[in-house]
């Protein structure tokens, strides 16, 4: 039994009444809530699914899907995928085990066989998964999780794989952490006083700053202006990466510090000030730079389209390079609504350049790429490719900014 209020449906499911798919995902749901607090299930609108690479899962994962197919198990909510192991044109490039192949092509069956769709990308909210200000939703990926939370306005926890995959099968989650509205009050200023450019790396080294500061908690930012949503996304991942941290709060820009900008309350728990400034992200972006990586890897997470069109000119240092191949990520989402020929055209262009969807390369086998370094401007996949290979790993300078190093601007 469980110590949460059940109704008689979820009662009659915990007992096995609609098929053992749902009694499954049902004791998962009531073993995670009884941990961790939740009074009751909610209802949600949507999930997402992490832990689908099988270079992550391995068999164990493997043959935990392959049970739920067997029970019958199909999802009940709008469901997405995150990035497999590998996509179709890596594939072309890149010689995998048969094996492997074999695997990661047999969880991507079974995942599509519950219903859950093939977009396969970290990006949801690029996807079509674009929950409601206030919703509540059980999303994987803490990328996502924290630009859901964050820039959205969705209600979400950082979700693990089984959990994900069991709420979808339900249509429910816990009720407790980022769910309950007092939990998602600010408890940290983070006051940034120098200027930011609107770059994706600038914004994934704060968040990779802020999260190795905080740890744990609900960051509220001021002196961030005028930043895309785009940047966001990596303020996102970076904050997530270093940090137990599923949400944060930008003054004048995500909804709910817009919403209750006067409401004392809202300021209630902030026990702690941090000022941040043109050295410190000067310092960690410096710190790890690589001089002359074989591969510069853009997309973690992946790019949207508005990002690949405009690369050529706000990034001109990656494609002027002929020493490196740059490799883009995205979603084949955001590369169907590019115009027609796009592609084509901008690897004909740039010869270094291939564009690969499905796959990132922090979940895909790195081990089996001919190449001794690699760069990025996502902190993110910095940090994972270092602790999971043994290729050299570094950040891809921005020469643009080359003065932003020497001369700032104070707010």
């Amino acid at each position: 039994m469980s110590s949460m209020f059940l109704t008689k449906y979820e009662e009659r499911v915990l007992d096995g009444e609609f098929g053992p798919a749902l009694q499954l995902s049902m004791r998962i749901l009531t073993k995670i809530g009884d941990a961790l607090g939740a009074s009751r299930l909610i209802r949600i609108s949507s999930a997402h699914v992490s832990g689908i690479s099988y270079k992550n899962i391995g068999d164990a994962g493997l043959q935990f899907l392959k049970h739920l197919r067997n029970l019958g198990a199909r999802v009940s909510v709008l469901t997405t995928s995150n990035p497999s192991s590998f996509g179709p044109e890596i594939s072309k490039i890149v010689k995998l085990p048969e094996d492997f192949i074999a695997k990661q092509m047999e969880v991507l069956r079974i995942l599509e066989e519950m219903g859950i769709l093939a977009t396969y990308s970290c990006t949801p909210y690029y996807c079509g998964n674009v929950p409601n200000f206030s919703e509540h939703i059980a999303w994987a990926e803490s990328s996502a999780v924290v630009f859901a939370n964050s820039v959205l306005g969705a209600r979400t926890n950082r979700e693990g794989g089984p959990s994900s995959i069991a709420a979808a099968i339900v249509g429910k989650t816990p009720l407790y952490g980022l769910h309950i509205w007092e939990n998602r009050l600010p408890t940290v200023l983070i006051k940034i006083t120098c200027d930011l450019p609107d770059d994706p790396l600038f914004y994934s080294a704060l968040g990779y700053l802020v999260g190795s500061l905080v740890k744990k908690g609900v960051p509220l930012f001021s002196g961030i202006k005028g930043c895309s949503s785009e940047a966001l996304r990596c303020l996102a991942a970076g904050i997530a990466t270093s940090g137990n941290i599923d949400m944060f709060h930008i003054e004048g820009a995500t909804p709910e510090a817009i919403m209750h900008s006067n409401d004392d309350r809202f300021r209630l728990n902030i026990e702690e000030k941090i000022s941040i400034d043109h050295e410190e992200l000067k310092d960690i972006i410096e710190g790890n730079i690589s001089e002359s990586p074989d591969i510069v890897f853009l997309g973690c997470p992946h790019l949207s389209a508005r990002e690949i069109i405009s690369l050529p000119r706000i990034m001109p240092e990656i494609f002027e390079q002929k020493s490196a191949e740059v490799w883009i990520c995205t979603s084949k989402c955001q590369k169907s609504i590019l115009p027609a020929g796009f592609f084509q055209r901008l690897c004909s262009m740039y010869k270094n350049v291939k564009v690969f969807t499905d796959m990132c390369l922090v979940v895909f086998p790195v081990e089996f790429l001919e190449c001794k370094s690699i760069a990025t401007n996502s902190f993110k996949a910095y940090y994972y490719l270092r602790n999971t290979s043994e290729k050299e790993i570094g950040i891809f300078r921005p020469y643009r900014h080359k003065s932003y190093y020497n001369n700032h601007t104070r707010l």
